[in-house]
């Protein structure tokens, strides 16, 4: 199986899964911080519905570039499914990590061109760090996914963080 995501040339699901349990290991052994994100881009339904599925991927695509320009190359991003995506931050606490969240909200923040569409991207994401008990990935995504479903269930186009 391929590593990539063919459309956004992001890690897939699995890809990233595997990288995220490494960066555990090495974050429990030494000791070091990790903090980690779920985010779902907002009302993405409605843009393949409204303007059919090339929009929807074109936006898919133009999101994974702001990502790779605004993240640090050592960040690791996946897509997880649909307009689903995780990005583990090593080596960065909380703090720092919503830092770098803000900015790409920050990029974002401006309307886009897609194709003949003008859209505004916005995304609602839930953030943790790196707990002495978390022991896999699936463990944290699980923690961060629900915080994301607040951060929905709250309005959307926000991050709710791990208290």
């Amino acid at each position: 199986m391929a590593k990539y995501d063919s459309l956004t040339k992001l890690l897939n699901r699995r890809a990233f899964l595997e990288e995220a349990a490494h960066q555990i290991e090495i974050a429990h052994r030494y000791h070091r911080p990790l903090s980690m994100m779920m985010l779902d881009l907002d009302w993405f339904k409605t843009i393949n519905d409204r303007y059919g599925h090339y929009i929807g991927d074109e936006t898919l695509v133009y999101f994974s570039h702001a990502c790779q320009a605004v993240l640090r190359k050592t960040d690791i991003v996946g897509r997880m499914g649909g307009e689903e995506f995780a990005v583990l931050f090593p080596e960065t606490s909380g703090e720092f990590a919503n830092d770098m969240v803000e900015r790409l909200r920050s990029r974002l923040s401006n309307p886009i061109d897609v194709g003949s569409v003008t859209l505004k991207i916005t995304f609602s994401a839930g953030l943790i760090t790196l707990k002495s008990d978390d022991h896999s990935a699936e463990m944290m995504l699980k923690r961060a996914d629900q915080l994301l479903y607040q951060a929905k269930e709250n309005g959307r186009d926000q991050i709710v963080i791990e208290s």
